[in-house]
């Protein structure tokens, strides 16, 4: 197993994996359209624009192909303006998950913060995504703020951590 930085020649792969883990974790959660009409060449900009982010951070799990991916940087959300730092995405392939990679990727953004005297970061995910809850409980992880939305896409919990 294989992690390192993400290459721009990865975008499309890249793309292609999130297509899958969408569908693979969010069927009965995403709507229709965005799962089914998710676009392939419009998320593989997307990864090219992050790739070249220099305020971004992408790292992906390889073993003969993208099992995972780790994505983190500053935040978004205006209620979390004081903290500095956000995991923006973490997706492991399900036969993957349970072997130590979301650890390992734990471990990537903790000593990313100690190197940059980060004291605090948090991530959000989606409500009804229960295996994602529990993880991020078992990494530390406070729920401070818990959003059920009438989408369901919408819906998450804002997990926070302190170093």
């Amino acid at each position: 197993m294989e992690i390192r930085e993400a290459s721009l020649k990865e975008s499309l792969e890249l793309s292609r994996f999130k297509r899958d883990i969408w569908l693979e974790t969010y069927e009965n959660i995403y709507s229709y359209d965005k799962l089914y009409r998710y676009n392939i060449d419009e998320n593989e900009k997307k990864f090219e624009d992050i790739i070249l982010d220099e305020n971004q951070n992408i790292y992906v799990f390889y073993h003969g192909e993208v099992v995972g991916y780790l994505i983190f940087g500053p935040g978004k959300y205006e209620d979390y303006k004081d903290f500095k730092l956000c995991i923006n995405a973490l997706y492991i392939k399900k036969t993957y998950q349970g072997k130590g990679l979301g650890r390992k990727s734990f471990n990537l953004v903790k000593n990313y913060c100690e190197a940059n005297k980060i004291s605090k970061f948090y991530n959000c995910c989606n409500y009804y995504n229960k295996n994602a809850k529990a993880f991020y409980s078992k990494m530390g992880g406070r729920i401070a703020r818990t959003v059920v939305d009438v989408s369901r896409e919408k819906s998450q919990y804002y997990f926070e951590y302190y170093l």
